[in-house]
């Protein structure tokens, strides 16, 4: 029996969260935010990243891939 959070998609993670979903280090997600590659929603303190914005980055990581070959 699944519980509510394994059935429902998430629509943002927190920045320790979005890290591990990309399979990357904090500070690179960090750095990442910083350059302007990954987009983040601040409000106040809190600094959430949208599914939506990591679909986005790693859609664009694997065309460049995909384009270098």
């Amino acid at each position: 029996n699944p519980s509510s959070s394994d059935s429902t998609e998430r629509l943002a993670y927190r920045p320790f969260e979005a890290a591990k979903v990309l399979g990357i280090s904090p500070s690179s997600l960090s750095r990442l935010t910083k350059k302007g590659e990954i987009r983040v929603v601040r409000e106040g303190n809190i600094r959430l990243y949208p599914r939506s914005e990591l679909n986005r980055w790693l859609s664009s990581q694997l065309t460049f891939l995909a384009n270098t070959e």
